[in-house]
């Protein structure tokens, strides 16, 4: 099935964040820890995998001006801030 194929998040989700600047940008948190950045108005197509957390994210935060994306995770304490 092609649309599966180009998903970038392989496991369960976990969290969401959506970035209020860029309207069209979703950032998906999964238990495998990996984070997915998604413009939703191309889906399924992933514009980024970040790949930072041993552990299930569980946070996710963008930035008041949008520029940054903040992540947490259970399990191994790491606290990661990605610039956009």
């Amino acid at each position: 099935y092609r649309r599966q194929r180009q998903m970038c998040i392989r496991d369960r989700v976990s969290c969401f964040a959506t970035n209020a600047i860029q309207p069209n940008m979703l950032a998906i948190g999964s238990y495998n820890g990996t984070i997915g950045l998604f413009d939703v108005q191309r889906q399924p197509t992933c514009a980024a995998l970040l790949n930072s957390h041993f552990g299930g994210v569980t946070q996710l935060k963008f930035s008041a001006n949008g520029m940054y994306l903040f992540s947490g995770a259970r399990k191994d304490g790491g606290f990661f801030e990605f610039m956009l």
